[in-house]
């Protein structure tokens, strides 16, 4: 009898230490689904996030193409009217300056250097010009001058 009852105990033993042995692999199991799902939905938002980013970076592409389409259409509109208005505006010389072109050349009476009729020029906010072309010469040189020093300005 006395072997029944150190069997029975072993047994009981044996038993009661196999319910903690699964019981921590209970506990186990547990934590780690738990450490699994925390992952899965760190996964998730990090997706979500990653989505809302892109979404914000396509939004931001469609404004800036919106905007260089309006930048372009408004410079080309900005140089239409430029070339409108020098088409129409009226070019007026200051006294002593005879229109050709659009442009005012004042033609001086007295004969200077190269280097002083560039710097009378100057003093005007004029340029020295080169005459390139017959009409040009025609129209802006007096008939009855033999030498002329031209000064020039788009003024």
């Amino acid at each position: 009898m006395e072997d029944m009852e150190v069997i029975k105990e072993r047994t009981h033993e044996k038993t009661h230490g196999q319910e903690d042995a699964d019981g921590a692999v209970l506990v186990e199991l547990k934590g780690l689904w738990l450490k699994s799902t925390l992952q899965t939905d760190a996964l998730q938002i990090s997706t979500l996030q990653i989505d809302a980013q892109q979404i914000h970076i396509w939004n931001l592409t469609e404004e800036r193409d919106q905007i260089n389409s309006s930048y372009v259409s408004v410079m080309k509109e900005l140089d239409q009217t430029k070339d409108k208005m020098a088409s129409t505006a009226a070019v007026s010389c200051a006294d002593g300056w005879r229109l050709f072109g659009f442009k005012c050349y004042y033609l001086s009476q007295i004969s200077y250097t190269w280097s002083n009729a560039r710097r009378q020029c100057y003093y005007q906010g004029a340029d020295l010009v080169v005459i390139e072309g017959r009409d040009e010469m025609v129209r802006a040189l007096p008939a009855s001058s033999d030498r002329t020093s031209l000064g020039y300005t788009t003024q």
